[in-house]
């Protein structure tokens, strides 16, 4: 049987409200290290104006909390709530401490959506598209492997709203 090597990510330095660390081989750490999170930044900051208004919140938060959304197939509140609650999540969304507060309020989804139109998605679609591409060819058993796949290694169900 061939094993499967997990890549090299960076030690955790996500701060837990209690003891312990997260595990490095969570689907969320894995897939938070697979990220180009600059180019990604790159590209949502484009569509930001610097000089009007409030500050735009970091790009990891925001397109990390659009990113789970999706993923799971859920509601914009029942995300901001999923994020409140897992430390996984929020290790995704580039938080560097456990927080208990939401990360924002549900609402703002509109206003990304609206914002983040046209060019400015096709240039994060793209840099997610190659490096989602990449962790799913680094997550392929080699050929000939006798490995099977296991309950673990389903995606998860779908959330009914």
């Amino acid at each position: 049987m061939i094993k499967k090597t997990l890549p090299k990510f960076p030690v955790l330095t996500f701060g837990l409200p209690f003891e312990g660390s997260l595990d490095s081989s969570n689907r969320w750490v894995q897939l938070a290290g697979s990220f180009p999170w600059e180019a990604i930044e790159t590209a949502y900051l484009s569509k930001m104006c610097a000089d009007n208004g409030r500050p735009s919140l970091p790009a990891r938060l925001v397109l990390g909390a659009l990113i789970i959304k999706h993923y799971l197939n859920i509601s914009d509140a029942e995300t901001i709530l999923q994020i409140q609650e897992n430390p996984y999540l929020q290790y995704f969304v580039g938080l560097e401490v456990f927080q208990k507060a939401p990360i924002f309020d549900p609402s703002l989804f509109v206003a990304i959506r609206t914002r983040l139109s046209g060019d400015g998605i096709a240039a994060i679609e793209k840099a997610i598209a190659q490096s989602v591409r990449s962790y799913l060819d680094s997550q392929v058993p080699a050929k000939g492997s006798t490995t099977c796949a296991t309950s673990d290694d389903a995606p998860p169900s779908k959330t009914h709203q």
